[in-house]
């Protein structure tokens, strides 16, 4: 429902302080607007109806519904959704009325009649639909659940209405057939009272086709009753027909026979005039207007006193109604234009027959048509009411009471349009004694309903996993909802953050309430099993969340924490206020503990054995031997990786073999004026030289006989060396072996000659003396190669011949 149409329709229906709920009339094939004189003809409907037909607008003015009895057409001139299949009948003579439902002015109950056995063997009687102008996005529908809903079978084709004398209440009233009663029911705030008030009153109408046709209507102060039988009145002589008026209580609801009848064949409509005193009736036959008059007192006989007119082409009354400018029109829209005269001084003026449409005319409440004021009045929400009465140029002067004795001194006025607020929710009897222009004191009442209420939606509300939340705004069946969406249930489904309200219309008022709601996910999150920290070392634990806010026990929000101490850390994960926990254990794992012994030695020949068990633990060695336990043959770079629940230690040994010294018993010759290094390095040893020293190392330069005591746990030994020099100058230094395999390495023999050698002759014979290479040339060299007989690898022999400049001299080498 569009916000714009809520509001039109609450101004019209809540504040109207007028009473044109007649203005339309739309009937067989076209509509009358009375909003002008002479009433504005339309044809802008798609209904095409032989008779009778029903018509509601606002107390302001605007067109709501009208029917044909069979289906409801909205405003706009469309048939709603549901307003078909409806059980009146297209040659019903009032085949539908509109009531208002009483304090709700978005409520009408829409009363059908249909024809009984006349044009259908099927009787459907009286029947009633509500109306709800809150359907069908605010065009108004039919309660599906309300639809054709059973009062009274078989009828006649009659049905009226009038206000009780409270002035908010209806009455509705039908002739069953078969009986002489009436059936008044009452249309009040609580809707329809099934249960009629019966009144015995005239004759049994059977049901014959003469006894069913013809209208049946109330005159507008609602006292009196006039009712049209086409023929068959079983009192009336010859089989005729009848125009028969009575009294009606307004105020109980009973019908009673007065003796105002007259025996008229084919009477087909009857109408009152406005001020209730001249009956009208058609009589179809000799297509003839007449009129009677009804003020005399009872039991006094009734004159015709005139006939009005008398129809001399085609054409036949068959429906009259008043309307708002005081006429009364026929179905061929001739006007009686002032039916309060006598005789032809009610001034008929006459249409050709085809100026009208077919045999009916809309139907209504006739009080809309009473030409004294009425109390007429807002519908607020906060029982702040305004009062006034319609026709405010006949008052002279008004007294009001507000039936409100609780308010004190506020409970009464003399104001034209006075506001009373009411003390407290409930039903209020107001009364307006009037006096008007002319001098006549007349007393109105007005039944104001005052029941408020509130829309509560709740407070705003934070949903963790769901999917979706119902927001229920229901008032009761007859409440108008309108959510901020456009929709129009008094049920919502929320499915996403944000704010949700709704307008609940209900008795004219219209109020608000709203709500938010944030809907959230809870976090998924599962910081997995316990842990274990190795000593020494961190550990990382990850959320494994991607919730929107974090906090770790340890006081981080970040999306991990670094651990090194043991204990239970716990993570709160939370998407706004929806949040979850978890926690993890950390347990300290203390390092296995391995005791490698320092660097050690072991003796040539023997091996060393090393032992670093401990319960639980797994090992690693740089051998890949698994065990606690190892033994070592050779010596080296150890290592050895312990695991205990993943946490792991290394140590490393250096392991050294004590071994024996090579005898040095030969003499050693070296050059004059160069030093020799001795190195008897072992571990875990001790030396003594002959020449006093203690360490392993010796350098000697002198020539003679040295001694070396080595003494360690696995040995004691005497070393001897001798030690001769010689003159070293000019000497050639020659490889003693070399690979030419052209690894980039040793490929070629060549002597290193003395700076100070000049002329050179250096040869090369294998192990027969055959020559595999000469020259004479320093820098040249022998790449294995040079001779037929020549092998790449074997043992050969070299001689050398230089001249060595030393001092001048030229020695021959």
């Amino acid at each position: 429902m569009k916000w714009a149409v809520l509001s039109w329709i609450t101004l019209s229906a809540g504040q109207a302080l007028a009473q044109h709920e007649a203005r339309f009339w739309y009937f067989g094939n076209m509509g009358l607007d009375f909003a002008q004189q002479p009433p504005l003809r339309l044809y802008n409907t798609p209904m095409r109806q032989l008779e009778g037909s029903g018509t509601i607008s606002s107390p302001s003015g605007e067109l709501l519904f009208y029917s044909d009895g069979m289906s409801l057409w909205n405003r706009f001139h469309q048939v709603t959704p549901n307003g078909t299949g409806l059980l009146g009948h297209w040659s019903s003579t009032q085949a539908a009325l509109f009531i208002p439902k009483p304090g709700n002015p978005d409520i009408f109950y829409l009363f059908t009649t249909d024809v009984g056995t006349y044009e259908d063997t099927n009787i459907e009687g009286l029947r009633y639909s509500v109306v709800s102008l809150c359907e069908d996005q605010g065009r108004g529908d039919i309660l599906a659940s309300t639809k054709n809903r059973l009062l009274v079978k078989p009828t006649a084709e009659k049905v009226t209405a009038t206000y009780h004398a409270n002035g908010t209440d209806v009455w509705v009233v039908t002739h069953p057939l078969n009986t002489d009663e009436f059936f008044a029911y009452l249309v009040t705030e609580n809707g329809v009272n099934h249960t009629p008030v019966r009144s015995r009153a005239g004759a049994i109408y059977l049901n014959a086709e003469g006894n069913v046709a013809g209208q049946m209507k109330f005159s507008p102060d609602g006292r009196r009753l006039a009712m049209g039988t086409y023929n068959e009145d079983p009192e009336a002589p010859g089989g005729m027909g009848s125009v028969r008026v009575f009294n009606f209580n307004n105020s109980t609801g009973v019908v009673t026979d007065v003796g105002y009848k007259a025996w008229v064949n084919s009477v087909y409509p009857v109408e009152f005039s406005a001020d209730g005193k001249m009956v009208y009736a058609g009589i179809t036959f000799n297509r003839m207007l007449v009129q009677m008059e009804v003020g005399k007192m009872a039991g006094e006989p009734v004159d015709f006193l005139t006939t009005i007119h008398m129809m001399t082409s085609n054409g036949q009354f068959s429906n009259f109604q008043l309307a708002p400018d005081g006429k009364i029109y026929t179905n061929n829209l001739s006007t009686i234009n002032r039916p309060n005269e006598k005789g032809l001084a009610c001034e008929y003026v006459h249409q050709d027959p085809e100026m009208g449409t077919t045999l009916g005319l809309s139907n209504f409440i006739q009080n809309y048509f009473d030409p004294k004021p009425l109390i007429v009045h807002t519908q607020p929400c906060d029982g702040q009411f305004q009062f006034s009465l319609t026709r405010g140029e006949q008052v002279q002067t008004v007294q009001w009471s507000f039936g409100d004795p609780a308010s004190g001194p506020r409970n009464s006025s003399t104001e034209a349009a006075p506001e009373h607020e009411f003390t407290a929710e409930g039903i209020f009897q107001v009364t307006a004694t009037i006096t008007l222009l002319s001098g006549e004191v007349l007393t109105r009442q007005k039944k104001v309903i005052w029941k408020p209420f509130e829309v509560d939606l709740g407070a705003d509300r934070v949903l963790c996993d769901r999917a979706s939340f119902p927001l229920d705004a229901t008032k009761n069946d007859y409440a108008c909802y309108r959510w901020q969406d456009g929709s129009t249930l008094p049920t919502y489904t929320a499915t996403r953050t944000g704010w949700y309200w709704v307008d609940v219309r209900l008795g004219g008022c219209t109020k608000r309430d709203s709500i938010f709601l944030e809907f959230f996910t809870t976090p998924v999150m599962n910081l997995g099993p316990d842990r274990i920290l190795c000593e020494g070392r961190t550990i990382t634990l990850p959320s494994n969340t991607d919730a929107a806010s974090l906090l770790w026990s340890t006081g981080s929000t970040g999306n991990m924490i670094m651990v090194s101490q043991p204990g239970t850390y716990w993570l709160r994960a939370a998407n706004g206020p929806c949040q979850t926990t978890d926690s993890v254990t950390v347990s300290l794992q203390l390092l296995p503990k391995l005791e490698l012994p320092p660097d050690t030695t072991f003796c040539q020949g023997t091996s060393l054995y090393l032992d670093v068990r401990q319960p639980g633990a797994l090992y690693q060695w740089s051998t890949g031997h698994t065990g606690g336990d190892i033994t070592l043959l050779q010596e080296g770079k150890y290592w050895v990786r312990a695991t205990i629940n993943g946490c792991p230690a290394t140590d490393t040994v250096r392991v050294a073999e004590i071994s024996p010294v090579e005898q040095l018993q030969r003499d050693t010759l070296i050059c004059e004026g160069r030093a020799i290094t001795l190195d008897f390095t072992r571990p875990e040893t001790s030396y003594h030289w002959s020449t006093g020293s203690t360490q392993p190392v010796g350098e000697l330069s002198v020539p003679g006989f040295y001694t070396i005591a080595i003494t360690n746990r696995c040995y004691q030994q005497e070393v001897s060396v001798g030690l001769a020099t010689e003159n070293c100058d000019c000497l050639v230094q020659v490889p003693n072996v070399f690979t030419p395999n052209e690894d980039g390495r040793n490929d070629s023999f060549k002597p290193i000659w003395h700076q100070e050698v000049k002329e050179i002759d250096f040869r090369i014979v294998n192990r027969w003396g055959t020559e595999v290479f000469s020259t004479r040339d320093k820098e040249s060299s022998w790449r294995g190669s040079g001779g037929s007989e020549a092998p790449l690898e074997g043992v050969y022999f070299w001689t050398a011949r230089y001249s060595c400049h030393l001092g001048g001299e030229i020695q021959q080498r």
